[in-house]
């Protein structure tokens, strides 16, 4: 952690250079800077009445997409905070916190440039060592999905891990999941409606990383087609 003091350009904040924390495209969707073309990992202060980038549209897929996919963290690892992002205006709120005695058991947020049916983007859970923040942007390899429905309707999530972690290169398929940790995902999201009104989720058990690339390219697909 850098002091506010420590090499800042005078008109930078150190929300601007929190945002995305070791990620380029991070820091473009604060809306503060701007990632440079090329490799390079430099960043470029903007004008300061430039409008924020929207999370959905705006920040660009990897490269190497699907094996890759860069993903916004919203609701954080071990928090019972749901928060959502809306892009207009744009902003992160407190949608709600979870009715049930339960925790996030890995960061919660979404992938960009992706639809599904009902035009929300593609959700996707991310297994960390520690949580982020919400609103940081970060590389993620989807090793797996749960397959869901509530109320009836689609509600499949990849399971991913960061994508340059060396703690997590061992993971690259549902099997390399441990059982037990499989079985806590799956019952965080048997349980975590279930003292909502409208709470009713079934979970299907999971499939595998072809599969949740397969449901990746699909809704990146969806998302460009309503463009």
């Amino acid at each position: 952690m850098f002091d506010d003091t420590d090499e800042l350009p005078p008109s930078a904040s150190r929300r601007s250079f929190l945002i995305g924390a070791g990620s380029a495209a991070g820091l473009a969707a604060s809306g503060g800077v701007r990632a440079a073309d090329g490799d390079e990992q430099r960043v470029e202060q903007l004008d300061a009445t430039e409008p924020p980038m929207n999370y959905i549209t705006d920040v660009d897929q990897h490269s190497d997409f699907p094996n890759t996919i860069t993903a916004v963290s919203v609701a954080q690892m071990n928090s019972r905070e749901k928060y959502e992002y809306r892009a207009d205006p744009h902003r992160i709120i407190l949608d709600r916190m979870l009715y049930s005695e339960v925790r996030y058991p890995g960061d919660y947020g979404f992938v960009p440039q992706t639809a599904m049916g009902d035009g929300d983007p593609l959700d996707v859970l991310v297994m960390l060592d520690s949580s982020l923040f919400p609103g940081c942007v970060l590389d993620v390899r989807p090793v797996a999905v749960i397959r869901m429905t509530d109320a009836g309707e689609n509600d499949d999530k990849i399971i991913g891990v960061p994508a340059d972690d060396p703690r997590w290169a061992h993971v690259s398929e549902v099997s390399d999941i441990p059982e037990h940790t499989r079985e806590e995902i799956a019952e965080f999201f048997r349980t975590y409606k279930n003292l909502e009104p409208d709470g009713n989720i079934v979970v299907d058990g999971y499939d595998d990383s072809e599969a949740a690339k397969s449901i990746i390219s699909d809704a990146n697909t969806r998302f460009h087609s309503q463009g």
